[in-house]
């Protein structure tokens, strides 16, 4: 039997899945395995165990090499005909789901991408699966297409900017010589008039 799941905010698994600062993967990183070669390598016993302690900690799906989906994954593997493995699969694979697409709003497509392969071994055929990987892809490409418009965005930005600068010292000079010449009229005038009174 599996041990009830409750996923409640700020618990362990909510903290593993969605580091605070974490910054948005690249979209050329390579997704990472399904399950871990260090979860492949454990015996059926170990990862009975460690599949009965990630629950009891709600770490279902995060962090990677260490959550209850992939102790199951690797068991199944081993253990190919167990009802009760393939039943926990069944019954984490919502919560799986859900993390992928909460991954996919933070732009966090690495981990997205984890979830997903997680999801295609614990079921190729889950119907949701497509959906997800088209989800996937089409943020990462908004997400590059929106790096662009904000490079052109900024590009143009600077060469407005460029041109301001240029006006205002243009208008400055303009402004100066305008200066120049009124005092150097008025000077003249100056001396004009003094030299009419000393005449």
């Amino acid at each position: 039997l599996l041990p009830s799941v409750a996923l409640a905010p700020g618990t362990k698994q909510d903290e593993a899945a969605a580091p605070a600062a974490a910054p948005p993967a690249t979209p050329a990183a390579p997704p990472p395995p399904a399950v871990s070669a260090q979860v492949q390598a454990m015996d059926a016993d170990t990862l009975r165990e460690s599949a009965t302690k990630a629950l009891r900690e709600n770490r279902i799906y995060a962090p990677g090499g260490d959550n209850a989906m992939e102790y199951y994954l690797a068991l199944r593997d081993k253990l190919p005909n167990d009802p009760g493995v393939t039943s926990a699969l069944t019954d984490l694979m919502p919560y799986t789901l859900i993390a992928a697409e909460q991954s996919i709003a933070r732009e966090e497509f690495t981990e997205a991408q984890r979830l997903s392969a997680i999801i295609e071994k614990a079921d190729p055929k889950a119907p949701a699966l497509p959906r997800l990987q088209q989800s996937i892809a089409a943020a990462q490409q908004a997400v590059a297409q929106r790096a662009v418009t904000d490079e052109a965005a900024k590009t143009k930005a600077d060469e407005d900017a460029r041109l301001r600068e240029q006006q205002r010292l243009a208008q400055q000079a303009e402004q100066q010589r305008a200066t120049e010449a009124a005092a150097a009229q008025q000077l003249a005038q100056q001396q004009e008039t003094a030299r009419a009174e000393a005449a």
